[in-house]
């Protein structure tokens, strides 16, 4: 699926009121509002900051090379926030290994990425360091999420860090803006019984997509 493609995907799917029943139907959730928040952030900070120069910029191999890296890697961090959220809406508690699991699955339902031949165990493994962190901590709140995810977005984002490095707090800002709409639609959408005995049962089932079937460009 190309860039627009994705992007219209992430709109169908907001706008979708029937209910998430089934870990599949939430993996697929997560991994379209993922996608759609993160090239929307990604591209549309690249686009800001480069003015008048976008153009310019955007026929550059190099640099197109680098916002397609860093949008799948955005992905990656705003699956694990939505994953995060989503669980935190679930009423009943939600196994951290089966978290991992989902998110994973989120991940390995992809494509992968050029410059991730051999997949996403780091992302994956930082993820469940992240959950097993989180339980010496005080709960976070959906909004405090929303701000670490917006943090490793910024992170990642394929402009030099010397030319963005007072945007954090824009970009924090805008990430956590558009995972608040995600968290709405989780709200309406999520049917936490079905959804906790589905995740009790593991996740993973359908197949996968092929490898021209990418929700990222």
């Amino acid at each position: 699926m190309g860039f627009l493609g994705t992007w219209l995907e992430g709109m169908r799917i907001g706008s979708d009121r029937r209910p998430v029943v089934t870990a599949e139907e939430l993996r697929d959730v997560i991994s379209a509002q993922a996608a759609f928040v993160a090239q929307k952030v990604v591209t549309e900070y690249c686009q800001a900051k480069a003015g008048r120069n976008w153009h310019l910029l955007s026929s550059e191999r190099t640099f197109l090379d680098d916002l397609t890296r860093s949008r799948w890697e955005s992905f990656a961090r705003v699956a694990a926030g939505i994953c995060r959220t989503a669980a935190m809406l679930i009423p009943a508690p939600v196994d951290e290994r089966r978290l991992v699991a989902l998110y994973a699955d989120v991940l390995d339902a992809q494509a992968r990425p050029l410059h991730r031949p051999n997949g996403w165990a780091d992302r994956v493994a930082a993820f469940a360091e992240d959950l097993a962190a989180a339980k010496t901590a005080p709960p976070l709140t959906i909004r405090q999420v929303a701000d670490a995810t917006g943090r490793a977005v910024f992170d990642v984002l394929p402009i030099h860090i010397a030319m963005r490095r007072l945007d954090g707090p824009m970009v924090t800002s805008a990430i956590a803006f558009q995972m608040a709409a995600v968290a709405g639609k989780l709200r309406r959408r999520l049917d936490g019984a079905a959804l906790a005995a589905s995740l009790a049962g593991g996740t993973g089932g359908p197949e996968r997509p092929g490898c021209g079937d990418t929700l990222l460009s």
